[in-house]
């Protein structure tokens, strides 16, 4: 199957990053060191949680993600779903159109990695991505420092 059946991250979208941050954080989440000015990055039991502003989701998707997301009120989220290659990057997408999705953006180089993303039937954003600080554990979850 070209797509793993998991969500390995999801990404809540927010008008204020410091904000949502310090809200995080008073819950007792722990901030992970990956979190950048642009993002904060929380390890939780299952799968990743990060939260940023639509800024950087169209800095990574670029104008195809920008308009997937506009005009959606921030409180919608976007999963991704981590993989091991670069080849299962682009297999995932394919699989996702052949299953009736939308590709949003085609795979796309990343540091170490590569990333796209797509919208399945109702419109739902998915970001497909293989990226090296987020290693793949023996059960499939993300590992972060």
């Amino acid at each position: 199957m070209p797509i793993p059946p998991r969500v390995s991250a999801v990404a809540l979208r927010t008008a204020d990053l410091a904000r949502a941050t310090a809200f995080y954080v008073g819950l007792g989440w722990e901030l992970s060191p990956a979190s950048t000015g642009a993002m904060s990055l929380f390890k939780t039991a299952g799968s990743l949680l990060l939260v940023c502003t639509d800024d950087l989701l169209a800095q990574l998707g670029g104008p195809e993600v920008a308009a997937a997301l506009a005009g959606e009120p921030t409180g919608e989220t976007i999963l991704s779903i981590h993989v091991a290659s670069d080849e299962e990057v682009d297999a995932a997408l394919q699989a996702a159109v052949g299953a009736g999705g939308v590709m949003v953006k085609e795979a796309a180089a990343t540091p170490g990695g590569s990333y796209g993303f797509f919208a399945d039937p109702d419109g739902h954003v998915w970001e497909v991505i293989h990226h090296p600080l987020y290693r793949l554990g023996t059960d499939g979850r993300p590992e972060v420092p």
